[in-house]
């Protein structure tokens, strides 16, 4: 940090200093003139200040230092060498703990001549960028006119200062952030910020109230709010996911094979059809009332809905009992998934569901996407390496979960980590997130649905048996990488693998089964 010091005859000089050698010193908080008129570093360094009008901002800071006992004081224009990108973009970012690290701060209002408030009121300084953190990171702060006359601290013109700024008293008053309430925190200071952007999960009711009272107080506060915007495209993937429902029910609410007569079978498929229509009609309006413009979690809710219709043995009222019961926080949503699993499942398949979360995880970690296919290979190797190179078969074969189509592997993959995954297909060289009754292929990616998973299944008080970090997740990756390689080009030749023709074959016929062999392992890539 650059300081300038005061001599012992009043004359001016820049002074380097490094953390933990920086002496105690003052701030000047201003707006800028005209550029010929500002003391720049190079006017410091070549002893041309003089000649500028801005050097009053220098005696201005040298005489109310000095009553301080201070010697050493800091202002932008002179202490920053602005012809170095490296040293203005450190600067920046150092700034909020310089000024909190000041023993004052001296705000100069050079279009303020009198003490009276109505032009205090309007300053240009309260205008600018930086007025907020200058305003609220310092614990002192003191207002001076343009002649250098006191006007008040930000203690004493508290009530004027929140007046002005819509800054929150509280932090106005030196309060620790944790002092007041988050949601003023986040929103102080609309009025004097150039921009501010907020991002909330889901509508918050005391950050509504906040932004209202700013709205009716200052008139400049504009709002995205995302159930409007993704409104249209929620009712897309309910329309699709709904149509999904509507095969996975039928698949099993229509079977009409018991009804004796053909005439009741009619009106039993009726009434079957008007209850099936007024369960998803429900269904709808309640996804559709729920979502709050979050896309993610009308996906996992109707994802977790068609993942029970296809599971049988449900009424449209044990479904309905099912979605109202479902949390409408994605949060809520993966504890209420893992603690359900947990209930239905054995140690041996939650370590399973863990090896998948952990290899979807870490692929994502090393910026690799993974396929359905990959991850199928993935789950196949076995523990017992030694076991498995005796065997007779192709131990990746025998591993590989029984499916008869990638829809079904992705079924089963979602019954075990739930609303944790998703699918995301390329479809003309965009990703989109699957869902509905969409066509699914072993090439299409696999991944964890959101960033708030992988904080969730770090925490082991909400994953559970399921919690790992990122360390885990990259040595597992490893290790069964090693495994698979191992299995698949085994050291030695053994039953399944033979990379020699054996004695009397055709050498092009072994070769044609080696790169069909190879072809099949889909985790060879990695």
């Amino acid at each position: 940090m650059r300081l300038i010091h005061i001599e012992d005859d009043g004359a001016f000089t820049l002074v380097e200093h490094y953390d933990g050698d920086v002496p105690p010193y003052a701030i000047l908080s201003h707006t800028w003139g005209a550029d010929q008129d500002e003391i720049t570093y190079l006017d410091m360094m070549n002893g041309t200040s003089r000649e500028k009008r801005g050097y009053r901002k220098l005696e201005f800071c040298r005489k109310e230092s000095l009553q301080r006992r201070l010697r050493y004081f800091w202002i932008d224009t002179c202490c920053i060498d602005k012809s170095s990108s490296a040293e203005l973009t450190e600067a920046i970012n150092s700034m909020f703990r310089w000024y909190k690290e000041s023993k004052i701060c001296l705000v100069y209002l050079s279009d303020v001549l009198t003490s009276d408030i109505a032009e205090l009121r309007s300053s240009r300084w309260f205008t600018r960028g930086w007025t907020l953190q200058e305003l609220i990171a310092p614990r002192l702060v003191e207002f001076y006119s343009s002649s250098g006359q006191y006007l008040g601290s930000k203690q004493t013109l508290q009530l004027t200062l929140h007046a002005i700024t819509g800054i929150a008293m509280p932090a106005l008053d030196s309060a620790h952030v944790s002092q007041f309430d988050v949601e003023e925190h986040l929103i102080v200071g609309i009025g004097a910020s150039r921009f501010k952007i907020i991002v909330s999960s889901r509508p918050l009711l005391d950050m509504e109230t906040v932004l209202g009272r700013q709205h009716h107080d200052r008139g400049v506060v504009h709002r995205i709010l995302l159930q409007d915007e993704n409104h249209s495209t929620i009712c897309t993937i309910v329309e699709h996911g709904i149509k999904a429902l509507r095969k996975a029910v039928r698949s099993h609410s229509d079977d009409t094979g018991r009804v004796p007569s053909v005439s009741r079978q009619i009106h039993f498929q009726r009434k079957q059809s008007q209850k099936k229509d007024e369960f998803l009609a429900r269904i709808q309006a309640y996804l559709l009332n729920h979502a709050n413009g979050v896309v993610l979690w009308v996906v996992a809710v109707l994802n977790l809905m068609e993942s029970a219709a296809r599971k049988a043995m449900h009424t449209f009222a044990d479904l309905e009992a099912k979605l109202k019961r479902l949390p409408v926080e994605l949060s809520g949503l993966y504890r209420y998934h893992v603690e359900d699993l947990q209930r239905r499942s054995d140690a041996e398949e939650l370590l399973k569901v863990r090896k998948a979360l952990m290899f979807i995880s870490g692929a994502n970690s090393m910026r690799r996407r993974l396929t359905l296919g990959e991850l199928w290979d993935a789950l196949a190797i076995p523990s017992g390496l030694e076991e498995a190179l005796k065997s007779n078969q192709d131990p990746i074969e025998l591993g590989r979960i029984h499916i008869a189509s990638w829809r079904e592997f992705w079924w089963k993959l979602y019954d075990l980590c739930g609303p944790l995954v998703e699918v995301v297909s390329l479809s003309e060289g965009a990703t989109c997130p699957v869902y509905g009754d969409e066509d699914i292929d072993a090439k299409d990616h696999v991944q964890l649905s959101h960033r708030t998973v992988q904080d969730f299944l770090a925490d082991r008080e909400t994953a559970g048996i399921l919690a790992f970090d990122d360390t885990e997740a990259a040595s597992l990756i490893q290790q069964t990488l090693q495994d698979y390689a191992t299995v698949v080009m085994p050291p030695d030749e053994t039953q399944y693998c033979a990379f020699t023709p054996k004695e009397g074959s055709d050498w092009r016929h072994s070769l044609e089964d080696l790169a069909e062999y190879l072809d099949d392992k889909r985790l060879l890539p990695w």
